[in-house]
């Protein structure tokens, strides 16, 4: 399980790179079912790639006070 995350940590890194970062927020579902919130798409690709994760875009849930506080989407295009 190891060296697939490893792999996955390159491919996020890369993308990050050239990723544009758009504000629009998304959620992110682990391997282990845990739903993130984040910024928008690249600030997951950055995530995945500094933490060696495997968040991947999925639907935010309704009640976003699940989400983890430091990485939760806001509804406005700045960060209050």
């Amino acid at each position: 399980m190891g060296r697939k995350v490893k792999k996955m940590g390159a491919k996020w890194c890369s993308m990050a790179k050239v990723c544009n970062h758009d504000r629009v927020p998304v959620c992110g579902l682990s391997h282990a079912g845990e739903v993130m919130g984040f910024r928008d798409l690249c600030d997951m690709f950055d995530y995945n790639c500094i933490r060696r994760r495997n968040y991947k875009q999925t639907a935010c849930p309704e009640d976003r006070s699940i989400l983890t506080v430091s990485r939760r989407p806001t509804n406005s295009y700045y960060d209050d």
